[in-house]
């Protein structure tokens, strides 16, 4: 028996495992850079397998095998949304939060990796770095692990996947060349004028018509700063002001996200927003401040890591499984990107949807259900990416 068929025959054998640790964190999802329970129970695995770890940034790190011949980094996210669970699941969340985002199913998928690649450990030609991270979803968790020593010393290469709910079936796997994912800033503008009565507005000054006007100026920075064929999106998520019928408030604030696919677009265009914002509240005869909140460049993949990982992909799940590489970029992000432009990286997209589902729900969505059967496939994944070749 060849070492990929053992490990399939082995990740199929650790189905039942994984989906009890996939369920339990499901139950109870955490938010965040806090994470003690999901973290508790990581943490416990790890210690039952005898493999060292430490904690990083508020995540874990755990190693396998020989430091002195090099390092591959497998990374797995483990924090929820603040989101309310509507999927009806008999293990669903009832604290608010959700893993609508499917980070359950990746910490599982990492932990079953953990096991087969322990039974290898003699094996395997460099060490393996298991990386638990937390707060994905407000993009500092990466770059918190970063700031702790996540990549001392330097992995050879890094490699993560996501699951998709949506667009594919369980058992099929997506790799994509070039630039995956577009950058992310999390802005938020504060518009102060003068507060005053309803009745009255010539004695106050109102910083609502400001802040509308820099939204429409915001909208007209993409038109006409950068090229045509750079694709971005600015997304204003909230505006709030006010709390009485009758009250001119002092302050409105709103905020959003800029995602752009050019890092050097990105900084163009934060500097002009908040230059924009400035100028145009000062006209109005209001003030303004702009403040970013977390943050990850554009996520690109190494195209030479992915060819070698789609070659050993295919000849251990067949091609029918492994969609040919491609580049079709999202304008979703990813706080991997803080590695990916760091190290070599390979990040995936792995199919999870439930078979027979007419209307599959997509990511961030309540009432979005994944199929467990992903389970073993992606531990199988992350060990074929860490054994290399060792194969």
């Amino acid at each position: 028996m060849s070492v990929v068929t053992a490990l399939l025959s082995e990740a199929q054998g650790l189905a039942r495992r994984m989906t009890e640790w996939r369920r339990k964190i499901h139950r109870n999802p955490e938010v965040g850079r806090e994470l003690p329970d999901t973290t508790e129970l990581v943490r416990a695995v790890l210690t039952d397998l005898c493999i060292p770890w430490r904690a990083c940034g508020g995540g874990t790190i755990a190693v396998i095998g020989r430091p002195d011949e090099g390092r591959v980094l497998l990374r797995a996210d483990m924090d929820a949304l603040p989101l309310e669970e509507r999927s009806g699941l008999a293990f669903a969340s009832e604290n608010g939060a959700s893993h609508s985002c499917g980070h359950d199913l990746h910490t599982a998928m990492l932990l079953g990796a953990a096991v087969l690649l322990k039974r290898r450990e003699d094996d395997l030609a460099r060490e393996v770095a298991l990386v638990f991270q937390p707060d994905e979803e407000g993009l500092t968790g990466a770059l918190s692990m970063i700031e702790d020593g996540l990549l001392t010393p330097e992995p050879d290469c890094a490699f993560a996947m996501h699951v998709d709910p949506y667009s594919l079936d369980v058992g099929r796997l997506l790799i994509k060349r070039g630039t995956l994912m577009a950058s992310c800033d999390r802005f938020t503008i504060s518009v102060e004028g003068r507060g005053g009565h309803g009745a009255h507005p010539d004695k106050a000054i109102s910083p609502i018509p400001a802040a509308t006007a820099i939204v429409g100026a915001f909208s007209d920075l993409r038109g006409y700063e950068i090229s045509p064929m750079s694709r971005s999106v600015l997304t204003i998520g909230f505006i709030h002001a006010g709390a009485a019928h009758n009250v001119i408030p002092s302050v409105c604030t709103f905020g959003g996200t800029l995602r752009m696919l050019d890092d050097g677009d990105r900084e163009k265009i934060l500097r002009r927003m908040e230059e924009t914002a400035q100028n145009t509240a000062r006209a109005y005869r209001c003030s303004a401040s702009m403040e970013l909140e977390g943050g990850a460049p554009a996520l690109r993949n190494d195209d030479r890591l992915v060819d070698a990982t789609y070659d050993a992909l295919r000849e251990a799940f067949g091609e029918a499984r492994i969609l040919p590489p491609r580049e079709a970029p999202s304008m979703g992000s990813e706080d991997f990107a803080h590695v990916t432009s760091r190290v070599p990286s390979c990040y995936m997209t792995i199919g999870c949807r439930p078979p027979g589902t007419a209307e599959p729900l997509p990511l961030h969505n309540p009432s979005a259900v994944f199929d467990e059967g992903v389970l073993p496939m992606g531990a199988a994944v992350f060990a074929i990416a860490a054994l290399g070749s060792s194969l």
